[in-house]
């Protein structure tokens, strides 16, 4: 939960927050009185000032502003949105406007718009910590973590005494799985006030995700104690305290595992679950009201009718020509589930899966049949013990997903008519139940298990539910062994585009490329530690005897276990070790490559050799490394050249190597990098932090040069081009033994500097401009 800035009161802040733009006139006398009146909660008489300053003069930003703020206050975002815009028009100067407009846009759930409006109130008044702390907290509701951290960081600096921003900073962390960092800018927060509300609930919340369960207990218990009475921070704590991942994880995990040729959504409303479905599954989203706000596959078809018109006047078996997978989240009372579960079953086969949402409500208003705020899950609980009480036959398990549950029913009877013949005996029965049957053993009436994907694999595996479901990790879905994960390893020395290179392949679904974690490095990377935040329990495979590629093919065994089925796990490798060429040989592996003569001018790459005084053995090793790169039987070379001149025939040239189909997915790949999914294991190194230039569209060569005759060049050129331009041929061991005995010796040249050697270095700079070096100690 982010902890955003609202309007502040008091008075210390109230002559920044309202500054009139007219003279000490009449109008500016009743705009003095209607902030003070605002300031002291007396909103009424505020509002009245304010429509009779607008009686005088229509155009009164200020006075339009305060009634936009007024609007706000009671909840009228629509309405203050409108007005707060009406007063920016007279007077587009005035930070506060700006910052009160985002405050509203944010509440009315328009991100965009709210971001834009904090820049425009920073961009008038820059040290305002208000629109810092606020932009922070929506870029964060975006998941845009690296700039919602840079806002919070700069708030920070402004005032290093508010808890609140430190709050949302660990809260920041947490998105980010940097789990223990987060706890202790939590404590922090905790230290400068020890009640404070967002900084508990966060840090009960993290240690729920540490499985710190008594630690979890004492941050909730301590909030129940200080505010008894709020029913939002009980619903709050009870939704936190389900142990399982939330209930879109789990969908999501379900699509990856059934693959299914058809799927069935109730309840669509913008689409976010129905986006779920992979793009090979007829998808049948049925809503009445649909506002889809989601891209969604070709093959999903949306039908805007209620579920009983539209069963009653369509063949679900037609449109979906079958369906292994169900989800209904329609109209949150307990007859109408049961009706959309009896037209679901109907349509079904016997190794369908339905899901139920909101089975779990965190207390008994959110769990009545009336809605109330915050958190209304409706009476669906009652279809579970409904089903178990007049469908023995069915296997029903509650899944402790967040927020309010999510229930499995396999082993469906598509002949059954128990429940339609009996609809309305079953409804009268079972609608007035009360919630006190559910509290008292919630257990045993939901059947409920961790929703955690091990656990909910091994439920089906034991109860024998579905034949569609994996066994074993090496048993794939529809019961067919899988193909053994295979190792991919990425090679080449920096600035080569390796990281753009891993970025392009795990837009696959089927390939994971860890970024520099190395399983046997003596010093766990700072990816490494990132992955072990995420995935503690696999610690075990790090720093071991174990060879290298038997570590990735266990990686790939335990990503299975947790329901993710990949055809490729493997690893970006970096430095110059060639002593890994050995332990990897028998892998796929893809080796990047950049011209020898652009590579050494890279700015890296010239700190490498310090400052340019002697690149003759960076060069040397740089040509050693990639000719023995050709002894690998299992090589593909990617120039860099061609990665980002040509990119679509690497694309092609990669899938009968990978013998794998890369497209659609690798399509526009530098859009799709950033994964911001913290379930997703790729989310976890945000290797592109560091590597803006994976994120825009592959661009020409960014360095041109002119040489200086010298025989250092004819030499090595001579050799480094012989492969460079032959990267598909097959060079004998003895061939390239001998050529690298020659490289070898160009230390004889050793020193050389980059001023001996080029005569003009260009670079083209990321904002346009272009830089040119004469080397003769002047540049232009």
């Amino acid at each position: 939960m982010s902890s955003r800035k609202d309007l502040p009161k008091d008075s210390q802040q109230s002559s920044a927050l309202f500054q009139s733009s007219d003279s000490e006139d009449i109008t500016g006398k009743y705009m003095r009185y209607a902030i003070q009146f605002f300031q002291s909660g007396k909103l009424d008489k505020a509002l009245e000032l304010c429509e009779h300053v607008l009686s005088l003069n229509t155009n009164n930003a200020d006075a339009l502003h305060i009634l936009g703020v007024i609007a706000f206050e009671k909840g009228d975002c629509s309405q203050a949105i409108s007005l707060i815009r009406q007063a920016i028009q007279q007077n587009k100067d005035v930070a506060t406007y700006y910052y009160n407009l985002g405050n509203a846009l944010e509440k009315d759930g328009q991100y965009d718009d709210a971001v834009y409006n904090y820049q425009q109130a920073l961009a008038r008044n820059p040290r305002d910590i208000n629109s810092l702390i606020n932009l922070g907290c929506v870029l964060l509701l975006q998941d845009k973590h690296v700039a919602s951290q840079e806002c919070l960081q700069k708030a920070l600096s402004l005032d290093p005494n508010r808890p609140d921003i430190l709050a949302n900073l660990a809260q920041n962390l947490r998105k980010q799985g940097a789990l223990r960092q987060a706890v202790t800018v939590f404590r922090q927060a905790l230290e400068m006030q020890p009640g404070m509300i967002e900084a508990l609930m966060g840090l009960g919340a993290l240690y729920n995700d540490l499985d710190q369960q008594d630690e979890m207990q004492k941050c909730f218990q301590k909030i129940l104690e200080l505010h008894p009475d709020r029913r939002d921070l009980r619903v709050f704590v009870q939704t936190e305290m389900l142990s399982g991942e939330h209930y879109h994880f789990i969908l999501k995990r379900f699509h990856e595992l059934l693959q299914p040729t058809g799927y069935i959504e109730i309840g669509v409303a913008q689409g976010e679950t129905l986006a779920f479905a992979l793009p090979g599954t007829k998808a049948v989203g049925i809503d009445p009201d649909p506002k889809i706000s989601h891209q969604l596959s070709d093959s999903t078809e949306v039908f805007s009718f209620t579920s009983d018109v539209f069963f009653d006047t369509h063949d679900l078996q037609k449109i979906a020509n079958g369906f292994e997978l169900a989800f209904i989240d329609g109209l949150h009372l307990f007859e109408q589930v049961l009706k959309d579960f009896i037209n679901i079953e109907r349509c079904a086969s016997k190794d369908t899966i339905v899901l139920l949402h909101d089975t779990i409500p965190p207390d008994e208003l959110s769990g009545s049949r009336e809605y109330i705020k915050p958190c209304w899950a409706g009476d669906c609980w009652k279809i579970v013990p409904c089903l178990k009480a007049c469908r023995p036959d069915l296997r029903i398990f509650t899944l402790t997903s967040k927020p309010t549950g999510l229930t499995m029913v396999t082993n469906l009877d598509p002949s059954s008519t128990i429940l339609a013949d009996k609809y309305n005996q079953i409804v009268s029965e079972f609608v007035d139940l009360p919630y006190q049957e559910l509290e008292k053993d919630r257990d045993n009436v939901l059947n409920l298990i961790p929703a955690r994907w091990p656990a909910i694999l091994e439920v089906l595996k034991d109860h024998n539910c579905v034949r569609n479901i994996s066994v074993s990790p090496d048993v794939a879905v529809g019961g067919c062994p899988v193909e053994k994960t295979k190792n991919i390893f990425i090679l080449g020395l920096f600035k080569t585009a390796t990281s753009s290179l891993v970025g392009m392949l795990n837009c696959h679904p089927e390939i994971l490329i860890l970024y520099e974690v190395y399983l046997k490095q003596a010093v766990i990377s700072r990816y490494g530690l990132n992955f072990l935040e995420r995935y503690p329990e696999a610690r075990k495979l790090f720093r071991t005897a174990v060879p290298l590629p038997d570590l990735y093919e266990e990686m790939g065994v335990f990503f299975k276990e947790n329901g993710f089925l990949y055809k490729y796990v493997g690893d970006k490798l970096p430095g110059f070790d060639i002593s890994l060429f050995e332990e990897i040989k028998h892998c796929k592996i893809v080796y990047c490559v950049r011209d020898l003569r652009s590579w050494l001018v890279k700015d890296q790459v010239v700190e490498s050799c310090l400052a340019g005084n002697d690149f003759v053995p960076l060069a040397i090793d740089y040509c050693v490394n990639f000719l023995e790169s050709f002894k690998l039987p299992d090589v593909f070379h990617c120039r860099m050249e061609e990665f980002i001149n040509d990119n679509d025939s690497i694309i092609n040239k990669l899938e009968p190597f990978l013998e794998m189909e890369l497209r659609p997915h690798l399509d526009n790949w530098w859009e799709k990098i950033v994964i911001e999914d913290s379930n997703n294991p790729k989310s976890l190194f945000k290797w592109w932090t560091k590597h803006p230039s994976s994120l825009i569209k592959p661009q020409k060569v960014d360095i041109k040069f002119v040489l200086n005759l010298h025989s250092f060049w004819d030499i090595i050129l001579d050799i480094f081009n012989k492969y460079y331009d032959n990267l598909e041929k097959n060079f004998t061991d003895q061939e390239i033994s001998q050529d690298i005995e020659k490289l070898k010796s160009l230390i004889q040249y050793s020193p050389l500097s980059l001023q001996n050697s080029y005569r003009q270095i260009k670079y083209h700079l990321a904002d346009g401009r272009k830089k040119v070096l004469n080397f003769t100690g002047n540049s232009a």
